[in-house]
């Protein structure tokens, strides 16, 4: 991918985002890639209008989710896009200029800087995803990153989604959600439940990844339909 001058990245060119996977992935695409394809077996990627994906970092993945969703509209969203690199361009500057490269493929990208929880958001009445990948349940990664503690509240961005869905009247509103290791599993299942939402779950053993990626942990997929569990509790909860 050409990005501006000085934006090195070692993420792959978009040479064709119709193929099911690039032809030499980097091992974070790669990554990325089975985690999305293990959550597939819950709904239909192509069926997805829209995807929201919240906290996306400098959204350098983002050509996953352009692979799999290929008749869907990206939304990356980032609380800490001011973060700068080395070469002084920032989170956001690297998460746009991956939407830019996507735009000139015909595909709608953008990448927003603010908070999932207030930022203005306009979607289409079509099934959609709410992805959060790795999204902090707890204090200490917050602290880490000099994140206030209130972002840790994973429970406020499941509520936020069930209103959008609400609002915008969405058919389908699937929530996907990756967490790293047994303990964080429990305290995203936790939040799950305080809103009264079974959802479906898959462990991926860091065998999956092995020489591809440097996570050591068990990755917790979580992934529902939130229109449909809210509205069939009881075929859902137990």
């Amino acid at each position: 991918m050409k990005l501006p001058e000085g934006m090195n990245t070692s993420s792959p060119t978009f040479i064709d985002s119709t193929a099911a996977s690039p032809p030499e992935a980097a091992p974070e695409i790669i990554y990325y890639s089975k985690l999305l394809k293990s959550s597939q077996k819950y709904y239909h990627p192509g069926q997805i209008k829209q995807v929201i994906d919240v906290g996306c970092r400098n959204w350098s993945y983002v050509d996953t989710f352009a692979r799999s969703f290929p008749n869907a509209n990206l939304v990356g969203i980032e609380l800490d896009g001011l973060r700068r690199y080395w070469n002084l361009y920032r989170r956001i500057d690297y998460a746009r200029a991956y939407a830019k490269e996507l735009q000139k493929l015909g595909r709608e990208a953008e990448a927003h800087l603010g908070d999932f929880l207030t930022l203005p958001l306009q979607l289409k009445p079509a099934p959609t995803l709410f992805s959060f990948l790795f999204p902090f349940v707890s204090d200490n990664p917050c602290l880490k990153w000099g994140v206030p503690k209130r972002y840790s509240n994973f429970s406020k961005m499941i509520e936020r989604s069930l209103s959008l869905a609400e609002q915008w009247s969405l058919p389908n509103a699937y929530c996907l959600s990756v967490h790293q290791g047994e303990w964080e599993a429990d305290i995203a299942r936790a939040a799950y439940q305080k809103l009264g939402l079974k959802m479906n779950e898959t462990v991926l053993s860091p065998e999956e990844w092995a020489g591809i990626w440097p996570s050591p942990y068990e990755n917790w997929i979580f992934v529902g339909d939130l229109v449909s569990i809210r509205s069939h509790p009881k075929k859902y909860l137990a």
